[in-house]
This record gives C-alpha cells, sequence and structure tokens, in this order.
C-alpha cells in the first residue's frame, strides 16, 4: 500500500467532512476526488508502538501501489514525481 499523511492542522478539517473522527487503530473505506473522477482508499488513524511515545494521531490516506490512483498522482503531479524520483537515484542509486 501506498498512502499519504495528513498534517495535524488538516486532520480536524477532514475529520469534519467525514463527520467523524476515528480512534486509534480504527479505518475506515473512502472515496477521492481527483479531476472529476472518483478513486477507492481508506483512511487509516495509524495506532503506533507504545514505544514511540506517540500523544497525537496520525491519519494516513492509503491506495494500492499500483493502481489508478497512484498513476492518477502521478500525471497530476508529474514535475513533483520527476522530481521526487531523480532525488531517490542521487542518494541510492543502487534502488530502481
Amino acid at each position: 500500500m501506498e498512502g499519504l499523511t495528513l498534517t495535524m492542522d488538516n486532520q480536524v478539517g477532514f475529520g469534519h467532512i467525514m463527520g467523524s473522527f476515528l480512534k486509534r487503530g480504527e479505518s475506515e473505506d473512502i472515496t477521492l476526488y481527483l479531476n472529476e473522477k472518483s478513486y477507492k482508499a481508506k483512511n487509516v488513524n495509524v495506532n503506533f508502538n507504545t514505544e514511540f511515545k506517540r500523544n497525537k494521531d496520525t491519519l494516513h490516506i492509503c491506495y494500492s501501489k499500483n493502481g489508478e490512483l497512484v498513476r492518477a498522482l502521478r500525471t497530476c503531479f508529474s514535475r513533483s514525481f520527476s522530481y521526487v524520483k531523480t532525488i531517490k537515484i542521487v542518494i541510492n542509486p543502487s534502488e530502481p
């Protein structure tokens, strides 16, 4: 699974839009909309190990690594994707 993390500033607004706030360890299926198309994803409140001593929630939007949403995001953010790919190659040239 691929995904992105919602910043603390965006978590409250996202929870209000969703109509609920997930407890740690909970998840729910969601639909994301990009360029007038819908994509299936999952909203996950990550339940970190207690050894990390986290006192704030971390929300991840998770989606299939090879799914349509990834392709749509790569197309929409092609310049950013190319930049990140280039940086990864510079940092670790042995990884594809």
